[in-house]
């Protein structure tokens, strides 16, 4: 209900979901609503705090702080009316049945600037990734300029690359008009708009299979046969190679017509889908595992990537090593439980996180083999941070501890492209990810039950402990994990590449 009635209003979530899939716009706007988790109360907040960075340039701005978009709608052309020259926070407007709130909207000399401020580094708005950001601020010019607001301007604010830790705050932001770039959108979505209301004030449409569905959270809600479509299982297929199979009616690997245009990899997938059996090159595994010297140290990080940036000489979302595991195989006939007990671990200080850092490079290097592989999965990631730390502490004049770091990277080998070289499960469902392929050939080991159990939670616990937002957070009915939960989950990972090292040498 709200203050006119029962009308249901259509918000921007709502309507470009909708245009992508009909129903998923329709669930967004009708379907349950999805509990809070802790990673995405984390993205509320970040999102909430880069908001109120850029409403402090000014200074007095009127925040619409209702949230019953009839009363804030109201509220707006009041103070529109009694205040025409003042900044206005999150203003409401509504043209039909569709909603828009701008982040800021300023007073020009012949209209209103919507500035729309986003928790993401600049864009190219030209490009796929940048285009879903001009969807957004087109639609919130659609329905101002609908409900009778001139639109003078757009822009679309990002977090500056150029900006570093401790830079004067009227830097952080980029600024880019996007007004002449939205036009075509815009007209777009009046013409469509028509459409889109009726099935969304409608009942539930049947689901229509696409590409997109690959990636959907409600992928297996809306087709509970999903996994038996198994053309979405071949790993690295383009969107339009997948929209033109379905198109074709072709929605399983076996009805791919020889030739598949496949590469090596995808057919090998595709071959092992259509047995039902795994695919098994003991010569291309031999060969990888054969390059990897003994003592062996399994390596994984952990991070953050604040937003805002917590540590001099850091940019916005730059990744910040804060833990890692390490087991160590000294020898290739090593027990199980000798390897398990050869275990360090290191987690960061969140009330001392710069001299944590260095801390956490010292006892790396203190507790790695001097010779021998360093085992990761998927490598580029632990390379990357390892590049990151010796670069920082060169920054911060630990120069000795950076060079210490350097004669890793070559000792780096990556557990994933020996899977990848030698060894496919069909239930691996095309994910050769640590938790894709754990369960199916360490059965025993899981990350269920864990409260911790994936790595975008674990640098959402750490960030909330940096921040001091635990409190804040158990307020709102979320449990806050540990620090000895975080060691776990990283531990686990960890000790998963063990096993899998284990599994891959029974193949031999």
């Amino acid at each position: 209900m709200n203050g006119n009635g029962s009308n249901r209003l259509i918000t921007k979530r709502a309507f470009l979901n909708a245009k992508k899939c009909p129903r998923l716009g329709w669930e967004t706007m009708n379907g349950a609503k999805q509990p809070l988790t802790l990673e995405a109360e984390y993205e509320f907040f970040e999102g909430n705090q880069i908001g109120g960075l850029a409403k402090k340039r000014f200074q007095n701005g009127i925040e619409i702080a209702d949230r019953d978009p009839y009363v804030a709608e109201n509220e707006t052309r009041r103070v529109i009316g009694a205040n025409p020259h003042s900044v206005l926070f999150e203003p409401a407007f509504i043209h039909r049945q569709f909603v828009a709130r701008a982040d800021i909207l300023v007073p020009t000399e012949t209209g209103f600037s919507i500035l729309e401020v986003k928790a993401a580094m600049e864009q190219n708005l030209e490009n796929a990734q940048g285009k879903e950001y001009l969807e957004d601020i087109a639609y919130t010019i659609w329905v101002c300029r609908s409900a009778g607001i001139t639109i003078s301007s757009a822009n679309l604010w990002f977090l500056s690359r150029a900006y570093r830790y401790g830079d004067c705050e009227d830097t952080m932001f980029a600024e880019i008009e996007c007004l002449a770039l939205a036009e075509p959108l815009i007209e777009a979505y009046e013409a469509d708009s028509g459409r889109i209301e009726g099935f969304l004030l409608d009942t539930r449409p049947d689901p229509l299979l696409r590409a997109e569905c690959k990636g959907c959270e409600r992928n297996t809600e809306c087709f509970t046969d999903f996994y038996d479509h198994t053309i979405f299982q071949i790993p690295r297929i383009t969107s339009a190679v997948l929209q033109g199979w379905i198109d074709e009616g072709i929605t399983r690997v076996e009805q791919i017509e020889e030739p598949t245009g496949l590469n090596a990899n995808q057919e090998r997938v595709r071959q092992s889908i259509i047995t039902g059996q795994p695919f098994l090159d003991s010569n291309a595994l031999e060969e990888e595992l054969c390059a990897w010297r003994y003592p062996i140290a399994y390596l994984d990080f952990e991070t953050i990537a604040p937003a805002v940036p917590i540590l001099p000489n850091t940019k916005p979302y730059e990744q910040i090593v804060t833990q890692f595991s390490l087991h160590i195989a000294q020898n290739e006939g090593d027990s199980i439980c000798s390897v398990r007990s050869n275990h360090h671990e290191y987690l960061a200080d969140p009330l001392d996180l710069h001299a944590s850092v260095i801390g956490l490079a010292e006892a790396m290097v203190n507790a790695l083999p001097t010779e021998g592989s360093i085992m990761t999965y998927h490598q580029a990631f632990e390379e990357g941070r390892i590049r990151w730390l010796m670069n920082w502490l060169t920054d911060q004049g630990e120069e000795g501890l950076a060079r210490q770091l350097e004669p890793l990277l070559e000792r780096l080998v990556d557990l994933e492209i020996a899977i990848k070289a030698g060894y496919y499960h069909p239930d691996f469902r095309g994910s050769y990810s640590i938790k894709g392929v754990l369960p199916v050939m360490i059965p025993c080991l899981t990350y269920t039950g864990l409260a911790v159990n994936k790595g975008r939670l674990a640098s959402c616990v750490f960030s909330n402990m940096v921040l001091g937002r635990e409190k804040e957070v158990r307020q709102k009915g979320l449990q806050t994990p540990t620090r000895e939960d975080l060691k776990k989950y990283c531990e686990l990972d960890t000790w998963a590449m063990v096993e899998l090292h284990r599994k891959l040498l029974s193949f031999l």
